[in-house]
This record gives structure tokens, sequence and C-alpha cells, in this order.
């Protein structure tokens, strides 16, 4: 049996967010467990409470009415008790407390704000908006078609290779979170953008020949993520859209129409690469909120 001899909650901390590094957490996840945890420590040096075997559970219940009590947003309260959670969870897996006083730590059940979903027709007009007369027209035209018929991420698409594609099969490699990769297929309308866009655009826009990046810019380099989504608000505005539209936006189209059409929701998990289906509640809300609406409207029974 290991023995440590790291009782203070500052070390205990580090050696917890070190852990999801190793677990190949993004930065983001890893900032936001920190920010809980901080918070956390924080609270319990106004307690003189330093070392982590000293924390019981009416200290857990008493910091999360602190954090009730200081009006914060229901989904910060519910990252912040998380963060809790897993510290001392990673705790009792690594031997440093025998007891978990945070096992049965109450989250409060928030309600997830679901984001704009674009319709079918919408994302006609707005797949509808670049000119594939010239070269970033018709980049721009394969990019968007490849993001709807794949469902991916900001990072995804932007970190797309020319070596990704696999023209004869129909398949994209993606390269998603934690570096977990998965091969999803390329619908008809992507698969014949994409082909045009690497025969007839890609080598007027690329100036290297050492540049593997897909997707170029008029200066020859590799689009960014945040210019991703520049171009994907600019055609949105084009087609009218009043509501933000981002990478994420049509990402959740895809996964929406395709429930809709009739798709296994495994097959939607894994075509946009979540760990579990609770991921994919979200876009099943949307689907069940039009199946009441299309109910009330259509009367049936009376």
């Amino acid at each position: 049996m290991t023995v440590h001899n790291r009782p203070h909650i500052t070390g205990a901390i580090k050696e917890s967010l070190a852990n999801l590094a190793a677990r190949k957490y993004s930065q983001k996840s890893i900032t936001t467990y920190e920010n809980g945890l901080n918070r956390f420590a924080l609270y319990l040096q106004e307690l003189d409470v330093e070392r982590v075997q000293d924390v019981s559970v009416k200290h857990l219940n008493s910091f999360r009415l602190h954090l009730v009590d200081a009006d914060l947003a229901d989904t910060t309260v519910y990252l912040y008790l998380r963060s809790v959670r897993y510290l001392f969870s990673f705790l009792e897996e690594d031997q440093q407390i025998f007891l978990n006083p945070a096992i049965h730590l109450k989250l409060p059940k928030c309600r997830r704000k679901l984001g704009i979903v674009p319709t079918e027709e919408e994302m006609k007009k707005l797949l509808a908006g670049p000119n594939p007369v010239n070269p970033m027209g018709l980049r721009d035209r394969a990019l968007l078609e490849v993001l709807y018929s794949c469902g991916l991420r900001k990072a995804e698409v932007a970190g797309l290779s020319i070596f990704d594609p696999d023209i004869k099969q129909k398949t994209i490699r993606i390269m998603g979170k934690g570096r977990k990769e998965r091969i999803v297929p390329l619908g008809k309308q992507a698969l014949f953008w994409l082909v045009k866009y690497n025969e007839k655009a890609r080598p007027h826009l690329c100036k290297d020949l050492n540049e593997h990046g897909l997707w170029i810019g008029k200066y020859g380099a590799r689009l960014s993520g945040g210019r991703v989504n520049r171009l994907i608000r600019e055609y949105a505005a084009k087609a009218g859209f009043t509501a933000k539209v981002s990478t994420h936006a049509i990402r959740r189209a895809c996964a929406t129409h395709m429930l809709r059409g009739g798709a296994h929701p495994v097959q939607v998990q894994m075509l946009l690469g979540h760990v579990n289906l609770g991921s994919l509640s979200q876009y099943l809300q949307v689907t069940i909120t039009d199946l009441k609406q299309m109910h009330k409207r259509s009367k049936p029974g009376r």
C-alpha cells in the first residue's frame, strides 16, 4: 500500500488537476475544475481547515450552502460541487483518504439551456451561401458541407489534414477530445464538394507544399477555429439568420436532423464522438419538443 505525506488541500488539488491532464482532459475542462477547487480551498482556509483528511460531510454541506447563498448561477454551483466530488474521488482512489466525505454530496439539478438549432431549410440556405466559382467560395462550401455531414466540433474541423479524408472509402478521420480518434462517413454532398475543393481550389490557395492543413486561408496557411466561426457567422448573416450561429449550432443541427430522420441515438453518439448517450439529451429534448408541437397541431384522438 502506498503511503502518502501530502495532507494539505493545495497539494491535493494540484495532484488531482495533474491527474486530469494525464487523462487527456482539455485545458478548458481542467480550468473549470481548477476554478471550483480554488474556491473550495479558499472556503476551507476561512474555516482553518488545511488537511484533506480533516474535511467532513458537514464542511461539504456548508460549502454547498455557501455557494447557493452567494447567488451564483445553478450551472456554476453544479460545476464547483462536481469538481469537489471529483477531488475526493481521486484522493480515495489514490489512497490518500480512507473515507470519501463527498460520496453523497448532492449536486443541484440545473436545466441546460438549449442552444439554437437551425432548421433543415435554414441549413440549405446556409450551405448555398458560398460562391463556388472562386477558390475561397469553393473551400467554404466544402467546409460547411463537411461540418453539417459529420457534426464536427470547431477544433476538429480546423485540425483536419489532407491525409484525413479517404475519398475511396467515403470516410474521414477525426481527432476528437482527448486525442480520441474516430472514423465517420462523409455524406454524398460533403464528398462531392470536398473532392472539388481538393482538385480545383486548394492547389491555388496553398503556397507551401509542407502545409498539410486541409482548409487553407487566402495567405496560404491553415484556417484557425476562430476564422472558421467567423466564416459561419458571415454566411449565416447572408442567409438571414437573426440568432448567432457557430460550428456548434451546425453540430446540433446535424444531430437533431439525424435523430428526427430516424437515426438510432447510438449511431449519432458515435458520429459526434460523445463518450455516453447522456450527452445527446439536449438533442433528444429538441426532437421531443418538435414531436409535442406536431401532436398539438394534428390533434390526434379528437
